[in-house]
């Protein structure tokens, strides 16, 4: 049985720019962040929706962030429009000697 409130569920791990795999379901609130940086650190991602799989929407919400220190880069943002499929373009990505950006999504 799938609980109707998710909490916290890590929807991607990301290590490089480019395109993940499609999720079911895009409404929800997000928040992105890089996991233990040593140094500055940066991101920009756009979270891509769809109705069928095959054709994406750009925009739909694009979290970025930059910190100059070792504080995790980090966003967030809502949306209570849904789509059947989502996915990540991260188009911009610095570690700053982190292991990897997380993305996690309440609804």
């Amino acid at each position: 049985m799938t609980p109707l409130v998710e909490r916290n569920q890590l929807v991607a791990t990301i290590t490089a720019t480019g395109t993940t795999s499609a999720w079911g379901g895009s409404a929800g609130s997000y928040q992105a962040s890089i996991v233990a940086p040593t140094e500055a650190n940066s991101f920009t991602l756009d979270i891509e929706v769809s109705n069928d799989g095959t054709n994406w929407l750009t925009g739909y919400i694009t979290l970025t962030s930059s910190s100059a220190s070792s504080t995790p880069a980090s966003d967030g943002d809502a949306s209570a429009v849904n789509y059947a499929y989502a996915r990540i373009n991260c188009s911009a990505l610095s570690l700053g000697s982190g292991t990897r950006l997380i993305l996690r999504r309440a609804r």
